[in-house]
């Protein structure tokens, strides 16, 4: 099916073509030349002719400036233009029976000088195409146009559809000869094509020479530094990166600002590079790398930014902390040794038994807010699930529901288990009983609780995916100096799977990257590794750039979806004083029970401050236990905590001042003043007034077994 796109601009047509009254160019005059060139050139007539006409309009500031006479010249010709596209559909019609065919289908769309782009255009000419029902392959598309502006109103849709798979030719009507002609390719085309080309390829050839032809300075700027970006990328020089990309979002964000109405030309090439950096500077910039990798098809690249560059972010900004001065003779960097070796290696495995106990509890509903409850998360996702898929049905009966089963997202032994134990036994069970009797028949479910790879103590795979698979916070920070994991641990179980994606790629890259056979990697995965791997979305099977891109994008998607927020939160600020020698019978006991009463209600894998005010008197053994004994504390019960000191003073004003300097609205504060004497206490007073005065919360205030909170607020109004 062949059509024909025609477009005129009121303003710019040619002189020499036949004039109409009122001294208007004819627009059935100048579809005639285009008409008569097709049937000429091509022997074959268009099957649908789509005219476009674009009127001038004058804007709000020209019509101050014009004088009548002149408005109303302009309103003339745009009426007669107006009218004109509608009388040539009769020469259209004179054309096809002059010339023995069938007279194209015509359909006229206005497209307004207050547009400002060709959205509008495009738009029309792909809802046309697609409402023929014509498959692509058999549309010719022929474009024509008369504009000599700088716009390209109809190269943008011609390229446009040459990208949606369309077949496309470009004429152009010269304005002196009054015939029509092939056109050459515009600057604006030029530079949409260069630009488009480097969004699918990340090639850059043509850019230093469309600089210098460039006349806007921050399209030749941004040309530039896309060079620049693109050049470090293949050589995954990262460091060179940040400030590059730093530029390209600045100098998208100016053209977006102050692009020219006029022009828009701007305003596709932000569309397309906007599609491949994203709208800001994002958390991690090696997603971005990452990501730009994948689309252009660097497989090795994608794949040292992923497994040596990404961890390395992750630490520079503190997602991830640790100690590193404890890796001595370690082979790889220490942040990819962190992530590869260090935080799996030494995981305490949980025995069957209490693997099983943590089960029962959570079937019969007593496990409350247990933080070991991350060691069964896949049985209590996949039972959660299904009873949220019970719901929605408005069914009571798990048997009637088994198909839910079929539809959970990850495969594997343990959906498989449980599908068949309530086929085979719960018929007629409701949910409360089919839970009872399961917490009865806990080897019918032995996948959630039993593993050969948990006695395969020799190999090093099989430990790290068991440590994969029972990875606890607690026992991170037992194992790591300063260890800290600082993640939405609501979705710890993205967490467990991006360490899982790691392991696999990271084998995979020492392949890619050292051109050895990648039948290899069957040395280091046997088919029970594989098996668990697939268990958290890993795709073992036979290694492609398509199995590699999906198992890099599927681990970032991972690693993006336990990100904590930027959104504001409450930080929670606790202050202790040291206790002195003759204050404490037992301080072990003492400082334990004091700990308790204050942080009982810090939510888990909460991050608080506590400042320990000094005491030059109370230096010594007392200040580093209850430090240590803070930090215990916060291990335990799964909470992380950040311990500065706050320098004492005999003048209250000064200990006021500086407890002050520690507070920020919205912040809530807790204290024990148990060890505090009158001095402190009187500054703590005067301290709690100004901490509400200054839009902070006051918390949990403990004095011994007594807790201040009601009075305090009580007292100062809160």
């Amino acid at each position: 099916m062949k059509y024909l796109l025609f477009c005129a601009i009121i303003n710019e047509l040619p002189n020499n073509y036949d004039i109409c009254n009122n001294g208007i160019v004819s627009a059935g005059a100048i579809v005639e030349n285009f008409l008569r060139y097709i049937l000429q050139e091509q022997k074959t007539a268009p099957d649908k002719l789509i005219i476009f006409w674009r009127t001038y309009d004058i804007s709000a500031s020209n019509a101050a400036n014009a004088n009548l006479l002149t408005r109303m010249q302009f309103w003339k010709k745009e009426k007669s233009f107006h009218t004109d596209c509608f009388n040539c559909i009769e020469e259209i019609e004179q054309i096809s029976a002059s010339a023995g065919i069938k007279q194209p289908e015509v359909e006229i769309v206005n497209i307004s000088d207050n547009e400002k782009d060709d959205r509008k255009l495009f738009s029309e000419v792909r809802r046309i195409l697609g409402e023929s029902g014509v498959p692509k392959e058999d549309i010719f598309v022929t474009v024509a146009d008369t504009s000599t502006s700088g716009l390209d109103v109809l190269d943008m849709t011609m390229l446009r559809l040459e990208f949606d798979g369309y077949t496309v030719e470009k004429l152009h009507i010269d304005p002196e000869k009054g015939i029509a002609d092939h056109s050459e390719t515009s600057l604006n085309l030029e530079l949409y094509k260069a630009i488009c080309k480097f969004k699918d390829t990340g090639i850059t050839d043509t850019f230093n020479k469309l600089s210098e032809k460039i006349s806007n300075k921050l399209l030749a700027e941004l040309l530039e530094q896309l060079d620049h970006f693109s050049g470090n990328l293949n050589l995954c020089q990262t460091e060179d990166l940040e400030p590059t990309l730093d530029k390209i979002y600045n100098i998208l964000d100016s053209l977006e600002h102050d692009a020219d109405a006029a022009d828009n030309i701007e305003g596709l090439v932000c569309d397309n590079l906007r599609s491949v950096f994203g709208d800001s500077k994002p958390q991690l910039l090696s997603m971005v790398y990452i990501k730009c990798c994948l689309s252009w098809k660097w497989t090795t690249q994608s794949l040292v930014l992923f497994t040596e560059v990404l961890p390395k972010e992750l630490v520079r900004n503190k997602i991830v902390q640790c100690d590193f001065s404890s890796f001595t003779n370690a082979t790889l960097a220490s942040e990819v040794e962190l992530f590869y070796t260090r935080m799996t290696r030494d995981m305490y495995i949980p025995k069957e038994k209490e693997l099983k106990s943590l089960l029962v509890n959570f079937l019969k509903g007593e496990t409350g807010n247990d933080s070991k409850n991350l060691y069964i998360e896949d049985f209590i996702v996949l039972i959660k699930w299904f009873e949220k898929g019970m719901e929605e049905k408005g069914l009571t009966i798990p048997f009637e529901g088994i198909d839910i089963l079929y539809s959970f997202p990850e495969k594997n032994d343990g959906v498989r288990q449980l599908t068949e134990f309530i086929y085979h036994n719960c018929s007629s069970l409701t949910m409360d009983k089919f839970r009872e009797k399961l917490s009865n028949s806990m080897d019918s479910i032995r996948y959630f609780f039993k593993d050969s790879l948990m006695y395969d103590k020799e190999n090093t795979i099989s430990q790290k995916i068991m440590g994969i698979k029972y990875l606890y916070p607690e026992h991170m920070r037992r194992n790591l100096d300063g260890f800290r994991l600082n993640i939405d641990y609501s979705k710890f179980s993205f967490f467990k799977r991006f360490l899982a994606f790691f392991l696999y790629l990271k084998l995979v890259r020492n392949r890619v990257c050292h051109a050895i056979p990648l039948q290899t990697l069957d040395d280091d995965l046997n088919e029970d590794h594989k098996e668990r791997l697939k268990c958290f979305g890993v795709d073992t099977g036979t290694v492609t750039y398509e199995s590699l891109s999906r198992n890099i994008t599927n681990a970032l998607s991972c690693l993006k979806e336990c990100l904590l927020s930027n959104v504001p939160r409450t930080i929670h600020k606790y202050y202790v004083s040291v206790p002195a020698p003759d204050e404490v019978d037992d301080i072990e006991n003492d400082i334990d029970s004091h700990l308790r009463s204050l942080f009982e209600n810090v939510p888990s894998f909460d991050t608080v401050r506590i400042f320990v005010i000094k005491d030059k008197k109370r230096e010594g053994i007392l200040e580093k236990a209850l430090i240590a004994k803070i930090d215990e504390y916060a291990i335990c019960n799964d909470f992380f905590c950040d311990i500065e000191n706050i320098s004492d003073s005999d003048e209250p004003s000064e200990f006021i001042s500086n407890l002050l300097s520690t507070v920020e609205p919205g912040d809530k504060i807790g204290a024990d003043t148990t060890y505090m004497n009158n001095i402190k206490m009187y500054g703590m007073i005067m301290f709690f007034n100004a901490v509400i005065e200054k839009k902070a919360e006051i918390g949990k205030v403990i004095c011994k077994d007594y807790c201040l909170t009601d009075l305090i607020n009580s007292q100062f109004g809160a």
